[in-house]
């Protein structure tokens, strides 16, 4: 999933979206990662996840 946002204020945000479980089983969501187009030296990340869907 890519998001393109145009401004975002300094601080800690959470970007959220729904998916829906085609399939059951276990899964794992790999970190998310943010960096800015035209200062590459500002970045974020996350850790990843494990997902169960039954």
């Amino acid at each position: 999933m890519d998001f393109f946002i145009r401004a975002l204020p300094r601080g800690t945000h959470t970007p959220r979206y729904q998916l829906r479980a085609e399939a059951s089983g276990s899964y794992k969501a790999l970190p998310a990662e943010a960096s800015a187009m035209d200062a590459p030296e500002l970045r974020g990340n996350s850790e990843d996840i494990r997902l169960v869907v039954e």
